[in-house]
């Protein structure tokens, strides 16, 4: 009774506390059984929702039945759903609709819960209050601003088999019973029969303790691998004193398309004394051929007979190696003494002789990198102690594993340089070790980074390992490591960044020997190459053309129409129509210059200049409308920039960029789908890249073609947040035409971007059919993006009426043939300037150039990636100044050209056209004609060059023409290499790129054009933003023949001159009054400091002197 007492004065006591807490409980219980029903609600709805297959999916295998991310918790992104925070944004209240009439766009909000919505989920989740979908900046550290998310769901944890699902099948049987999640998981995933029976096999021989072994001899007579690998300081490195310098053999494992780079590491490791061997991955056909050709160019470059697919992380790259090893050590006619590994994304830090004088004086040593943390945490980290295996191209994590006992495992860096003595040993031995190892290795993550390291730091050479692999590598952790391969690997996997030039002072801080780095990507930053290059073996010659040019190859006719997809190819064919167009209406009383498109294109390059994409090199076969002769052009078309920036909004003077794309690189912050070239099936994203500043709050908004408000969510950026971005889940297929994002502050537009989904002319490769195709035309489903509709804020975006707008839309999704074409061209039309082409060899039209002499073309010369003959000193690149270009000297060929669309003739001093490159001036300086369209920039040049003028109106400039011209300077030889750029808005992005090495720019304007003169203040900010800060800059009035319709003054031009400390003049391209003056005067033009340039090339030594 006491007790009972007790009890009850206990409750009456707390009963407050304990309605409290069952309460939560209750709550809680309520609030998880809503969720679930809420993710197997969705999981029906997706099992009755119509998919759509992914037909721009470059991975033939995928799965098309799996076209639709998921909609539950898994597989999901950067987002997570939160309820609406007190304090909200305007932007997030007014997407619910809970903003009334003449309520402010403030206030406190209701969260989503409060208004009986639910919000779940990460990437590619449909939220149903999208105004809780944000891209949150991380509050501190935050790189990407991207959201952080709860160690439960941040996609990459080590363990994690989250891969692309595949369709499971049960077209064979274990010969066990398998007990292992990640075995089971995988078995799951798999995609094909033979992966999944080799999964079953292996797991079945681990269960019954027949794969892995149970113990390893260790031969090695010290303690412990990790307290004997040595260091070796800085030696002599000198060549002279050594005898019997070493021979390697570099193995090469590239893949990719970038052979131009490729061709450039050859060139400045390459000496006759070495060895090269090359292995392409068995998915780069494309490069596979140009390392056949460079092969038969030199006898000691060969390629593996054999081919692999090397993933990352993958089993077969140590097999790779190996069967390179083998090769090597068999081919008895290669007498070498080291083995080092490279990649195309390589660059040497020192030359070859430094390299050879440093292992000849460690030539029974073994440079390897080992981790330099605790043994069992690598072990962890690397994942080790778990079983993987290699198949259909993917790293299938099948279970747990035990070390070997006995063994000491090592590891670190996949990159080396290794004796003969230690690769005969690793090939040719039989002992219990060696091929215990093999086996072990053969199931593990990430094998070259730890197999070699292990194999020697057991043996009995375990004293010759120095903990050095010869390299530097540009980590950045937060940047690089992503879990980038997810999609290939069952694990976290980390990647190193690409070198810019500002991360070379890396180089020059270690105080290891050091002899290469990586990685290196031209289509990123070719600058840190160049640099790099020039340090080893001094600049090229002056004059030497396409220096700061770089091309990449995006399709041979021989990869197969099946390697483009119907986006790509109905971008590229588009494309060159456009350019045929152009060059028929410039040269419309030239009937030899109207063509036909002949098939598909025969190659398409990427072109960069200067580091800067400057857009899409499409060749293609044509046929003369009159003669009906066959020959093959090439035209560049170029991309136009669409975004537009608000000045008045001064906390959003943060925002630098804003770009829509696909295939981002959270690494190297850049879109791989280079000018974005998007189609229905695609996946767009939204990136924004701000300075540093405040913290704020914007509204993002996606808009279709048909006014559809297909997505609004908003974006926190931190102070120290750089970019942000978000790939809205949208159902596809979008809808073809202009698209426009917008980013707002309360509603009121901060900034704009318009980017192009372009219709497909071809599905499968094929035309177009109206039946069975219209559909990736016709939009959404229901006109929904997201399972909110956001056609509410029509209204306050100011948008026009829809109607009027859908039905067009429709009305051209049912375009199929011609009128689908002209469409598709007239879109393409709006974001891409073309017409710039050039013959690939003597064509019908007189306008034509050739395309060896035009120097955007992918046919133009290139002298620093191109492999010449061996120089009397055993290498391919010459030290210093002395090496010369073998080619003609080249110009860019522009429809608009004062030459037509001809190569411009580059005149020596007794004005003959020269065979072979003409000059052996002693300084090229860079001189940039720049002004607004129509001011007679053209003309000026021709007058200049010629000497003559030519009547009539020229085309618009393409982008940007130069040629060369040759004066006297204090009887020195000075080449001006003069630009001629284009002066329409949308080029702007070309011409910027062209800015930063000019030495001089001759501005004009107009004197019968004011507004060609008001602009003048727009060009020099301009320029002081791109440009050298001691560029010289001369203002010149050009026209001055025209003194009847003279509108700006002279006093004026005279007055505005003086404001900006230029110098000043008035020309006229006609008559040639004062043309030859102006380029003399800024030839001589004490900013030059000739006479310093001479004076230094005095005390230099060398072939190259002074005449």
């Amino acid at each position: 009774m006491v007790a009972s007492a007790r009890v009850q004065k206990l409750l009456r006591r707390y009963k407050l506390a304990i309605a409290a807490a069952l309460t939560i409980l209750l709550v809680q219980g309520l609030v998880v059984w809503s969720l679930r029903s809420l993710e197997e609600g969705e999981e029906e709805v997706r099992k009755i929702r119509s998919k759509l297959p992914d037909h721009n999916s470059q991975d033939p295998k995928r799965d098309t039945a799996l076209w639709e991310k998921p909609k539950s918790g898994k597989n999901r992104g950067r987002w997570s759903g939160r309820s609406e925070r007190t304090g909200g944004t305007a932007a997030s209240a007014l997407r619910r609709g809970s903003i009334r009439k003449g309520e402010k766009l403030s206030g406190k909000l209701k969260s989503p819960k409060e208004q009986g919505m639910t919000g779940t989920g990460l990437d590619g989740v449909t939220l149903h209050d999208l105004s809780s979908s944000r891209n949150f900046s991380e509050t501190r550290g935050g790189v990407d601003g991207a959201a952080k998310l709860p160690p439960s769901v941040i996609l990459g944890e080590p363990g994690s088999v989250d891969g692309a699902h595949q369709a499971s099948s049960s077209d064979f049987v274990p010969k066990c019973d398998i007990i292992g999640k990640d075995a089971l998981s995988a078995l799951h995933r798999a995609g094909s029969q033979q992966c999944r029976q080799e999964i079953a096999n292996i797991v079945c021989q681990h269960q019954a303790g027949q794969l892995m072994p149970d113990a390893l001899p260790q031969f090695c007579p010290q303690l412990g691998v990790s307290n004997q690998a040595q260091a070796v300081g800085e030696l002599d490195n000198s060549l002279s004193g050594v005898q019997n310098p070493v021979r390697v053999a570099f193995v090469l494992m590239v893949h990719g398309r970038a052979e131009r780079q490729l061709k450039r590491l050859i060139k400045a490791i390459y000496h006759r004394d070495h060895y090269y061997y090359i292995h392409v991955d068995q998915r780069s056909s494309y490069l596979h051929r140009e390392v056949l050709r460079i092969a038969q160019q030199y006898p000691n470059i060969r390629a593996t007979p054999w081919r692999m697919v090397t993933i990352w992380g993958g089993a077969s790259l140590l097999k790779a190696y190996l069967h390179s090893m083998q090769d090597l050590l068999s081919m008895q006619d290669w007498k070498w003494d080291f083995f080092i590994n490279l990649s195309a994304t390589d660059f040497p830090t020192r030359t070859n002789d430094e390299l050879v004088a440093f292992l000849s004086q460690q030539r029974d040593k073994n440079f390897l990198k080992s981790h330099g943390r605790e043994n069992a945490r690598f072990i962890k980290k690397q994942g080790l102690d778990r079983l993987f295996h290699e198949c259909d191209n993917h790293m299938w994590r099948l279970g747990e594993r035990s070390i070997p006992e006995g063994l000491e495992v090592s590891g670190g860096s996949d990159w080396f340089a290794l004796t003969r003595r230690f690769v005969e040993y690793v090939i040719n031995s039989q002992n219990d070790l060696v091929l215990g190892l093999k086996q072990f290795y053969s199931y593990a993550l990430l094998p070259a980074e730890s197999f070699f390291h292990t194999v020697l730091g057991n043996s009995h050479m375990c004293d010759t390992l120095v903990d050095n692999n010869l390299r530097v590598t540009n980590w950045n952790r937060k940047l690089g490591c992503k879990c980038q391969y997810k999609h290939i690997v069952d694990w976290c996997g980390c990647s190193p960044n690409d070198f810019k030039p500002q991360d070379l002072i890396r180089i020059q801080q270690l105080t290891r020997p050091t002899f290469f780095a990586r990685k290196f990507e031209s289509t990123v930053n070719q600058e840190a190459i160049d640099i790099l290059d020039t340090h080893l073996y001094g600049q090229y010659a002056p004059g030497t053309v396409a220096i700061k040019a770089y091309w990449e190859s995006l399709f041979e006719q021989q990869d197969g129409m099946s390697s483009l997809s119907d986006v790509a190819l109905t971008a590229y064919t588009s494309f060159f129509r456009l350019g045929l167009k152009n060059l028929a209406t410039v040269q419309s009383n030239a009937e030899a210059c109207r063509f036909e498109p002949v098939g598909y294109p025969l190659s398409v390059h990427l072109y960069f200049y200067d580091d800067r994409f400057q857009g899409y090199l499409v060749r293609q076969e044509v046929q003369a409308v009159d003669s009906k002769i066959r020959e093959t052009l090439e035209m560049w078309a170029v991309p136009q920039a669409t975004l537009v920036v608000e000045s008045n909004v001064k906390e959003f003077e943060r925002l630098k960029n804003l770009e829509i794309g696909t295939e981002w690189d959270p690494k190297e912050r850049i879109f791989r789908n280079f000018g974005g070239v998007i189609g229905p099936l695609n996946e767009p994203l939204a990136v924004q890249k701000w300075a540093r500043g405040p913290n704020l709050t914007a509204t993002i908004v996606w808009i279709d073609p048909a006014l559809v408000v297909a997505a609004s969510y908003d974006i926190t950026v931190d102070v120290d947040a750089e970019y942000t971005q978000y790939k809205p889940p949208l159902q596809r297929p979008l809808r073809p035409g202009t698209w426009t994002v917008r980013v707002l502050k309360q509603w009121e537009r901060v900034a704009e971007v318009r980017f192009l989904v372009m219709p497909l002319t071809f599905k499968d490769k094929k035309p177009l059919r109206q039946e069975e195709d219209s559909w990736l035309h016709a939009g959404p489903p229901g006109n929904l993006y997201l399972e909110q509709s956001f056609q509410q804020l029509s209204s306050v975006l100011k948008l026009p009426p829809q109607e009027p707008a859908m039905q067009e839309a429709q009305r051209k999704a049912q375009l199929v043939g011609q009128p689908l074409e002209a469409w598709v061209d007239s879109s393409i039309g709006t974001f891409w300037v073309t017409g710039d082409m050039c013959a690939t060899q003597t064509s019908s039209c007189p306008a034509m150039g050739p395309c060896s002499k035009t120097s955007w073309s992918s046919l133009s010369p290139d002298p620093k990636s191109e492999l010449g003959p061996v120089k009397n000193d055993g290498r391919i690149r010459m030290d210093d100044t002395c090496e010369s270009p073998r080619q003609e000297e080249v110009k860019l060929v522009s429809s608009d050209s004062a030459y037509g669309s001809s190569a411009m003739d580059t005149d020596t001093e007794d004005g003959q056209t020269p065979t072979a490159f003409p000059y052996n001036e002693d300084i090229t300086h860079k001189t940039i004609l720049v002004g607004d369209s129509g001011v007679g920039k053209t003309s000026l040049l021709v007058q200049y060059d010629q000497g003559k003028f030519i009547p009539g109106s020229f085309t618009a400039t393409v982008g940007i023409g130069f040629t060369n011209k040759v004066v006297d300077v204090d009887n020195l030889k000075v080449k001006l290499q003069i630009w001629d750029t284009a002066g329409q808005e949308r080029f702007r992005s070309v011409t910027h790129a062209y800015y930063r090495d000019a030495q001089a720019l001759l501005l004009l304007y107009d004197i019968t054009s004011k507004p060609s003169f008001d602009n003048i203040r727009a060009w020099l900010t301009e320029i002081h933003e791109y440009a050298q800060k001691d560029v010289v800059i001369m203002l010149l009035g050009n026209k001055s023949d025209m003194a009847a319709e003279r509108v700006v003054k002279t006093e004026d031009g005279e007055r505005l001159a003086k404001e900006y400390g230029v110098p000043f003049m008035e020309t006229s391209a006609k008559t040639g009054v004062n043309v030859e003056l102006a380029f003399l005067a800024i030839a001589n033009d004490p900013k030059f400091q000739i006479h310093d340039y001479i004076e230094s090339q005095k005390q230099k030594s060398g072939c190259c002197g002074l005449v």
